[in-house]
């Protein structure tokens, strides 16, 4: 996810509680199920691998498993050994308990349910920029990394960019969620530690065209950072490898 130390010791720690807490109740995102139907209209595949770059704790891995189908493999990928475990515990219980004894209830999970159906999710521990001591090259039909590169400076981003190239197969669509700048502020530290990095619209786009990419759909969110409301705001960009 980052070579950032802090931020990294700030998502392997209870302090991570506070991320879970804030994003438990986030509704399901429309675009998953876009580039499901997408993937179908360049791709005629009966079995999909799925990879949630960055899962967290698995908020996103039961929507796109629905999303996809159920001939899907859908794969948590996570850098923080303590939000996998708690990625696990949601599949096992529809519900994450944090630290201080209380339950967190996720948005779509059925609290106290068993995922024991969904056989098809995984849970990988490992770093966005070394991709290649887990997944093959030209394996992967979906990505989605929900704000998973925005604690990565622009070199490492680069790199991330032709990893992520390099697993997905021809025709293989990723859905990326990131922040953008608003005014002149490229970088901040927040609160807790955790360094972010803003690029704009036009940046993304450049990287991803020049690694091989096509975008297909720019999507301008609203701004829902209340510590810094001035500072970005959410995008998306879904896109898809071109066939070689």
């Amino acid at each position: 996810m980052t070579t950032d130390s802090e931020t990294v010791s700030y998502y392997n720690s209870e302090a991570a509680d506070a991320f879970i807490e804030g994003s438990a109740t986030i509704p399901p995102d429309p675009l998953v199920g876009y580039c499901a139907e997408t993937l179908q209209q360049f791709s005629k595949i009966s079995d999909v691998l799925c990879v949630d770059l960055g899962c967290g704790f698995g908020r996103q891995l039961l929507d796109i498993a629905n999303k996809f189908g159920a001939n899907a493999t859908v794969v948590g990928f996570e850098q923080s050994p303590y939000l996998l475990s708690k990625a696990d515990e949601l599949m096992h219980h529809g519900r994450v308990q944090l630290t201080d004894g209380r339950w967190i209830y996720v948005n779509g999970f059925t609290p106290g349910e068993e995922l024991s159906d969904w056989d098809n999710i995984q849970l990988i521990h490992g770093d966005v920029l070394d991709l290649e001591s887990h997944i093959s090259s030209n394996s992967v039909d979906f990505i989605n990394s929900n704000c998973t590169h925005l604690h990565l400076g622009a070199e490492d981003l680069s790199d991330a960019m032709n990893e992520v190239y390099r697993v997905l197969k021809p025709e293989g669509i990723m859905l990326l969620r990131m922040k953008t700048p608003i005014g002149n502020q490229t970088s901040r530290t927040r609160a807790d530690g955790r360094t972010e990095y803003y690029y704009s619209s036009e940046y993304w786009q450049s990287i991803l065209e020049s690694v091989g990419f096509e975008v297909i759909k720019v999507q301008a969110g609203d701004n829902l950072d209340v510590e810094y409301t001035k500072t970005s705001q959410f995008m998306a960009i879904v896109v898809r490898k071109i066939s070689l």
